[in-house]
């Protein structure tokens, strides 16, 4: 009696006819006890007696010679593909920083629109720093005192004329 790794082994012995006797009992005993096997051995049986009703094709003689050198060409194309940055082709990478500067772009719109919608105005200097935000709403100049008399004071606060001054240094 057979077990199964040597029933594995012994199919294609079996198929072709190049079984000895006495595993050739033990196998088509293993093929009567266990139903699925034998009808395992039976379509590789099938599928062997079909592939050699198969056309045979005929090729060139150098025909291997010629299909490895595409293969070999395949590769190399393959690997030849520069990347730069983050693996993309110089392609992708180029739609990659449109899609980036166009996403920041939108965002900085967006962004502006809410400054708007808020109800205030923004100081910007030469550099675009924000220094303060200021309420429409609210005069700043009675309720700040004056930078030049704040210097100037000897703890004599003068009265100023509530003018609001912007300098550029």
């Amino acid at each position: 009696m057979i077990n199964r790794h040597q029933f594995e082994d012994l199919i294609s012995d079996y198929v072709e006819g190049n079984i000895s006797r006495d595993n050739k009992d033990a196998f088509e005993e293993w093929i009567l006890n266990n139903p699925e096997d034998g009808e395992l051995v039976r379509g590789i049986k099938k599928n062997i007696l079909a592939m050699k009703n198969f056309n045979k094709v005929i090729v060139s003689r150098n025909f291997n010679e010629r299909l490895n050198e595409k293969i070999t060409k395949n590769i190399k194309k393959k690997r030849n593909i520069k990347t730069l940055m983050f693996g993309f082709n110089k392609l992708n990478f180029t739609a990659f920083i449109g899609m980036s500067f166009s996403l920041i772009f939108l965002i900085t719109i967006f962004a502006s629109i809410n400054l708007k919608k808020n109800n205030s105005d923004v100081l910007v200097t030469k550099s675009t720093k924000i220094i303060k935000v200021f309420d429409k709403d609210t005069n700043y100049a009675d309720t700040y005192k004056d930078s030049l008399d704040l210097k100037n004071n000897n703890n004599n606060i003068k009265k100023h004329s509530g003018n609001m001054k912007f300098v550029s240094d």
